[in-house]
């Protein structure tokens, strides 16, 4: 498969996957945050470079939707992208275990990264409870070995 195709699939689905799944449940922001989780798992696989690629468009296309202050979930999840690659000399991907401590501190980070932008901003976006901050990461806790799995065989497919 053309690597670039394999790109623009991922885009849509991960992009898609996200907004339905958000959709569906009552808030959106208890909902697994699978474009966060793609991001990492990009960042782990494929470098940095690929990673913040990834993580800075999903980020302005959830910008898009108008949940926090343009260009804020891009700017974090291209960080998170880009530090996924930088960690990605040390830490063994398909280990289970590493994924699920990973995918807890990245979702950390991320929500920090968000709530920390916000205030900066002057408050803009939803405020955050540090419970459903918590309820978020465990969310993506029970659903990164899945997306994980999923990943290393799609990027096996994509080149």
């Amino acid at each position: 498969m053309n690597k670039f195709f394999g790109f623009g699939i991922t885009f849509v689905a991960g992009f898609l996957i996200q907004t339905v799944l958000a959709s569906w449940l009552p808030n959106p922001l208890l909902c697994p945050h699978i474009v966060l989780l793609m991001t990492m798992a990009w960042g782990l696989m494929k470098g940095s470079i690929v990673g913040e690629s990834f993580g800075l468009s999903w980020g302005l296309a959830l910008d898009a939707m108008g949940m926090t202050a343009f260009g804020v979930q891009g700017f974090v999840l291209c960080w998170a992208g880009y530090l996924s690659g930088i960690v990605s000399r040390w830490m063994n991907a398909e280990e289970t275990v590493s994924q699920m401590v990973f995918a807890f501190l990245g979702s950390l980070f991320y929500f920090l990264g968000l709530q920390f932008l916000d205030h900066f901003l002057g408050g803009i976006g939803r405020s955050m409870s540090w419970g459903l901050v918590l309820a978020s990461c465990l969310m993506n806790v029970a659903v990164a070995p899945f997306v994980f799995a999923f990943m290393q065989r799609w990027i096996k497919l994509c080149g």
